[in-house]
């Protein structure tokens, strides 16, 4: 087998010499430096996957340089900074730069087995990605060509073999959940369980249960010990999407399972320990609501060590025909003739500003597609969808129907395109329908609408 090259840069020789040892040199090829010269020697020379460097050296500058040049150099490099107890900060800072972990002086000779071990892991992960890791697979894959959804996938294939939490920004259906799933596909857990949270739709009295699990007779209709998400995520990833609706009662214990890896159950008198990545998404300014005092600040910051930002389809105009492409081949009603769409048609859908993002142009293709069935889709009809303004019938209704089927078909497009127009708010949807918001989810079960539609 193979060994994996490690480089130990200290000015400290007990450091360097301890960390060598408790390697195994059946699986580590080691060599060290004293200082940040040697050490980039070393490294254009040997070309070790894994480096291990000081963050202060004496007499040196930073192990910030040293990072910048090794991932210039080569990005795919692990580096794991040492670090005193005082410089934690910056060692967070590291990481948003592309370091891989850092450790705290003093550490044991058990302690950097660990962290060495599991970056070999990683590296195991992206030897095996490496052709695929910008392609993400078909079931989460991310269609188009352009700059904004390429940097995209370069950010996922870093960010996904690190272990840490990582925060998913940007505006409604924009895909945050694809984002998310291929994170964890492309990461070290990806055989484990990708647990699903939505903040926004469990009422402040049920999150912390939802989240944390119960036991039997904590509260008047606990009548069972019921696993919460955290543990049934345990050894996988648990996505806790639209985070900046979560109180901050709940916030503060979700911090706690991130820094301790434990949760206590409502009613139970021990904590039990978790093993979870967790991956938060949001459309809302924390910054901005930390400052209102709406967020807590120690969250945002261990949210925010691996951000990242997904574009609005505004900014990916030039991916919009790929999605009408896709949308088309995935939905069932076209015929073996499809679907055509004009480039005026085309035309118009990149200048249309789409305030639901992709939802928004998924929902457009597939009422196209419906209601204009072995028809061309021209400018005409386009427009007429994106102003609200009604779709005659007679030129584009499809009378190859049932008529039970003809009336669920308009059921299910009239009230999607209600729950664009309130932004996929359930409650003033069910307002514009004449419906009790109960009696909508129904409906929503029934027509097989999901908020991905």
């Amino acid at each position: 087998m193979k060994k994996i090259g490690v480089l130990i840069v200290d000015d400290e020789k007990n450091t360097r010499t301890g960390i060598k040892y408790a390697l195994d040199d059946t699986r580590y090829s080691v060599d060290t430096a004293e200082n940040i010269k040697t050490g980039l020697t070393l490294f254009k020379q040997k070309q070790p996957q894994i480096v291990i460097t000081d963050l202060r050296m004496e007499g040196e500058t930073d192990g910030f340089i040293l990072l910048k040049k090794i991932k210039e150099e080569n990005p795919d490099t692990i580096v794991i900074m040492i670090t005193a107890y005082g410089d934690v900060e910056k060692a967070v800072t590291a990481m948003q730069e592309g370091a891989y972990d850092f450790v705290t002086k003093p550490f044991t000779a058990d302690q950097i087995e660990i962290k060495v071990n599991k970056a070999a892991e990683t590296i195991k992960l992206i030897d095996n990605n490496r052709i695929l890791r910008c392609e993400l697979s078909s079931q989460f894959e991310m269609i188009g060509k352009s700059d904004a959804i390429q940097k995209l996938k370069e950010q996922i294939s870093l960010i996904a073999p690190s272990d840490r939490p990582v925060l998913i920004l940007g505006e409604n259906g924009t895909g945050k959940e694809l984002v998310a799933r291929a994170i964890q596909q492309f990461s070290l857990r990806s055989s484990g369980p990708f647990v699903q949270v939505n903040c926004a739709a469990i009422p402040e009295t049920l999150i912390e249960a939802e989240l944390f699990g119960s036991k039997k007779g904590s509260f008047s209709y606990s009548i069972e010990n019921k696993s919460g998400k955290f543990e049934q995520a345990d050894s996988g990833t648990l996505f806790l999407d639209e985070i900046g609706d979560m109180s901050l009662n709940a916030q503060s214990k979700v911090l706690r399972a991130i820094e301790y890896n434990e949760i206590t159950l409502i009613g139970a008198e021990k904590p039990i320990q978790v093993d979870v990545r967790v991956i938060a998404a949001t459309n809302k300014n924390l910054s901005q609501m930390v400052s209102d005092n709406k967020f807590r600040e120690d969250l945002y910051y261990r949210l925010n060590v691996l951000p990242i930002y997904v574009p609005a389809l505004k900014e990916r105009a030039d991916d919009i025909p790929l999605l009408i492409e896709h949308f088309i081949k995935k939905n069932g009603y076209i015929s073996e003739a499809g679907t055509l769409f004009t480039k005026d048609a085309i035309r118009v859908l990149q200048s249309w500003s789409w305030p639901g993002n992709i939802r928004e142009l998924k929902n457009i293709v597939e009422r196209a597609c419906i209601l204009g069935r072995n028809k061309t889709v021209d400018a005409e009809m386009i427009q007429s969808f994106l102003s609200g303004a009604p779709v005659k019938c007679k030129d584009f209704i499809d009378t190859g129907f049932p008529l039970k089927e003809a009336r669920e078909n308009f059921e299910r497009n009239y009230i999607i395109r209600v729950l664009e127009e309130c932004r996929n708010n359930k409650s003033k949807a069910a307002e514009r329908l004449g419906l009790q918001r109960s009696y909508l989810h129904q409906k929503l079960t029934e027509l097989g609408i999901n908020d991905k539609d």
